[in-house]
């Protein structure tokens, strides 16, 4: 079990149960809600990682994405992780009509390991042409992190890291650029977010890389049996970071989120109650306690903070037994 923290980050990208569970109605009531925060929809990141970003203090503007590969490169203990510039490599499956480049989440190409290592090997070439060195990641997800590094980054990433055959890449030509997210592009027509200058690197790149793909063995197979082919690639979450910021009190749950994209009922149920009895619970009893504690909830298109409230006895007492928490509104979320 994670800590008891007094700030828990939760992702929720689900409805909200009626009635509320117990102790998330608790700290709906006794906690101050802060400004709602909307993600645009021309912004780069998803609500959650803007968020995240943003407690963590690794983007300074909603337009600017979060270097989360150059963490994620800090977390393994890669030798040039506060030096060079970094990005997550997807494998994808885009589909590409006369108005739309459609991309569906990496996740469901559901690549075996030989696949993956197969298209790797193809791609790896073409990338080193352009100065990028592809690092393989860890199948079940990043590395205990080495001594001086906090195992926060391991929630964190695995909340933010996208589904799917998954490569860190390292090289200059990733510097400076602000590529949008999967969370952000899948599932929608990239378009918008492919890069638009005549001559761009990786817009360049983008077109070899798919060339090289339809070529492979791989993809012959997986349409042979009907299976989505591994089309296309995703550069997101690129940038440098000299060394990761200072750990927060802070705790991460996306299990709610996760089984959402499960599509099955009795998962999120389960999810709802998992959650509400493990932190959101130790939650309540940390402000039982007297101590202050802070609870931000995600959803699909924006986030809310909650925090201390500083009334006295009378006002306290009112919000315990008031009927309607600080939760109106949250169906926006």
């Amino acid at each position: 079990m994670p800590p008891t923290l007094p700030h828990l980050i939760w992702l929720a990208d689900a409805p909200l149960p009626k009635p509320l569970p117990p102790h998330l109605r608790q700290l709906l009531t006794r906690l101050a809600p802060a400004p709602r925060c909307e993600a645009a929809a021309d912004a780069p990141e998803a609500a959650h990682e803007q968020a995240l970003a943003r407690l963590l203090g690794l983007s300074g503007s909603a337009a600017t994405p979060a270097p989360w590969a150059a963490l994620h490169a800090h977390a393994l203990g890669l030798s040039d992780a506060g030096t060079s510039a970094w990005a997550w490599l997807s494998l994808c499956h885009w589909q590409v009509g006369m108005d739309h480049v459609f991309m569906h989440d990496p996740g469901a190409l559901a690549l075996g390991a030989a696949e993956a290592q197969a298209l790797g090997a193809a791609i790896e070439p073409l990338l080193a042409g352009d100065g990028l060195r592809m690092h393989p990641l860890p199948v079940s997800g990043p590395a205990d992190p080495p001594a001086g590094v906090s195992p926060l980054w391991r929630s964190v990433l695995d909340a933010v890291r996208p589904r799917g055959t998954l490569w860190l890449v390292e090289g200059e030509a990733l510097r400076g650029r602000a590529f949008a997210s999967v969370a952000r592009a899948a599932g929608a027509d990239v378009r918008p977010w492919l890069p638009r200058e005549r001559g761009d690197a990786v817009a360049r790149l983008y077109s070899e890389l798919q060339m090289a793909l339809y070529a492979q063995p791989v993809n012959d197979a997986r349409a042979q049996a009907r299976q989505p082919l591994a089309n296309a690639v995703w550069l997101s979450a690129a940038g440098a970071l000299a060394q990761p910021p200072a750990a927060p009190a802070l705790q991460v749950d996306a299990r709610v989120a996760e089984a959402a994209r499960s599509g099955e009922a009795a998962a999120l149920a389960r999810a709802w109650a998992a959650v509400d009895a493990g932190p959101l619970a130790a939650l309540v009893a940390a402000l039982d306690r007297g101590e202050a504690v802070q609870l931000t909830l995600c959803g699909a298109r924006a986030w809310q903070g909650f925090g201390p409230r500083r009334l006295g006895l009378g006002q306290r007492l009112l919000n315990v037994l008031a009927s309607t928490p600080a939760s109106n509104g949250l169906e926006l979320l």
